[in-house]
This record gives C-alpha cells, sequence and structure tokens, in this order.
C-alpha cells in the first residue's frame, strides 16, 4: 500500500514522495507530497498522460537555506 508511506521518485534522481490522497471520481487525481535531499534535483522535462488532462499543483512548504531553485514554464501564478 503507498499510501502515506515514503517511497522513491519515479525520475530516480534521489527525491522520495508520498501519496496522501487520490480518487477515481467524479475525477481522477493524485496528491503526493515530495522531498528533496540536499544535491538532488529533477531535471527538466514533461509529465505525459495517455489521455485526458494532466494539471500539476505545486507549494513549497519550507524554503532550502541554499538552491532550490522552482522553474515552470508555463506557470498560472
Amino acid at each position: 500500500m503507498k499510501f502515506l508511506r515514503w517511497e522513491k521518485g519515479r525520475q530516480e534522481t534521489g527525491y522520495d514522495k508520498m501519496l496522501i490522497a487520490t480518487a477515481k471520481w467524479p475525477r481522477p487525481f493524485d496528491m503526493y507530497l515530495l522531498r528533496f535531499f540536499p544535491g538532488h534535483e529533477i531535471p527538466l522535462h514533461k509529465d505525459g498522460v495517455k489521455e485526458g488532462e494532466h494539471h500539476r499543483v505545486n507549494f513549497i512548504l519550507k524554503n532550502s537555506k541554499e538552491g532550490g531553485e522552482f522553474i515552470c514554464e508555463d506557470s498560472i501564478y
């Protein structure tokens, strides 16, 4: 069971993810908490989907003392 348990991120770049919410109805979604360790990053990428649309909301809960730059080309806010 993945719910509320840390596991390795799918990018295999050193971050961990924890599933904190998911549903298939009325619209499919999932919500993860990510944690990064010093020296790790997610390389530039696009999240693909097989059907429908993909929307992502990112919140930074704690700023890093250095580094930690978040870059997004099509940010709404």
